[in-house]
């Protein structure tokens, strides 16, 4: 998908869905903390890990032109409802309660060590990192990853496959979550 952000380099011609969701596009994390006008692509991409909160953004506007479909219908339609994740919000509402200018409506307001409140208000959508979940819905979410109803055996294998080495650790990235093979165990995660 062209991008007036990346035109500047053509390597991002050759960066796949699977380098995003591994983490090894090697776009950028966040442009803001750069140039918010440009994107950079730090070295040549499927080669290292650079964790890319911009890489899902980029990937879901791709998926946006293919389906001709904004970003919150079509997770809706193929993930939210299928899997009936009830509990799952892709944005805060904006009201008015004591003590904040603006609150979610539909989340508890955690707190830190030491009674601060710590809140994240995505009021738009962010498929990089405003996908809230309870406990309960997120368990269903990735139980319906690996209960071979949604996904083949295939796809599965593929998803626990290692891609992108996590610099000197024997952690990777895989399509989507973080790969810890042991001798005894595969074991997956995913932080953010």
């Amino acid at each position: 998908l062209e991008n007036k952000r990346l035109a500047h380099d053509q390597r991002y011609k050759v960066i796949t869905p699977g380098f995003i969701i591994s983490h090894c596009s090697v776009i950028e994390n966040w442009s803001y903390m750069n140039n918010k006008d440009t994107l950079d692509i730090l070295s040549d991409p499927g080669k290292n890990f650079v964790y890319s909160g911009e890489g899902y953004e980029y990937l879901a506007q791709a998926i946006e032109v293919i389906l001709d479909k904004p970003y919150e219908e079509y997770i809706e339609e193929r993930v939210l409802d299928p899997l009936k994740l009830t509990n799952t919000y892709l944005k805060y509402e904006h009201r008015s309660v004591p003590f904040h200018r603006t609150s979610p409506s539909n989340f508890a307001v955690g707190q830190e060590a030491l009674g601060r409140h710590r809140t994240f208000h995505n009021t738009g959508i962010r498929p990089a990192a405003g996908n809230h979940f309870t406990a309960e819905d997120y368990a269903k979410l990735v139980l319906a990853i690996f209960d071979t109803a949604h996904l083949s055996v295939n796809r599965i294998v593929d998803i626990i496959q290692p891609i992108a080495r996590i610099h000197h650790s024997p952690l990777y990235y895989g399509p989507g979550f973080e790969v810890l093979r042991t001798n005894d165990d595969i074991i997956i995660a995913h932080g953010g």
